[in-house]
């Protein structure tokens, strides 16, 4: 698998998260290469998607399985006081529900054809050096291997 399948990968997987239906308005999720944001500058739910990586492994003495690494964030700013606790019930509501559109598109075509199929999925509930900086940050991360 090219390198440039894991873009292409990470780009579908927009399309598949973009078309679930979800109970938080999220603005659409974009791809990106640097998953990076100023905190002031963080509306109330953003999705980013993100090529992270190539994972290489053995499948022979003569062949490798490589599959490509999407990362998937979302983030909020959390409110002060009371409503804290609903920005974070809303925030793990909405990573629970993006999880649930990936698993249920368990195989994604790509625009050359390929087919990949879902390995793994990684979850982060929240980033912890975020959290001091009062912005709720989840992070799925999967996995997707070609096959024919």
């Amino acid at each position: 698998m090219p390198l440039q399948d894991t873009i292409a990968a990470a780009d579908a997987v927009v399309l598949v998260i973009n078309a679930g239906t979800y109970t938080e308005a999220i603005a659409d999720f974009t791809r990106t290469f640097v998953p990076e944001f100023e905190a002031d500058e963080l509306p109330a739910a953003t999705g980013l998607v993100y090529p992270s990586g190539l994972n290489i492994s053995k499948a022979t003495r003569t062949s490798d399985n490589e599959d490509s690494v999407i990362e998937i964030g979302i983030g909020r700013k959390l409110s002060v006081g009371a409503a804290e606790a609903t920005d974070i019930e809303t925030q793990l509501a909405t990573v629970e529900e993006v999880k649930d559109v990936i698993r249920a598109a368990r195989q994604i075509t790509l625009a050359s054809g390929e087919i990949l199929g879902l390995r793994t999925i990684e979850l982060t509930l929240f980033v912890p050096e975020l959290l001091r900086k009062r912005l709720a940050v989840s992070v799925i991360r999967v996995e997707y291997r070609g096959f024919s």
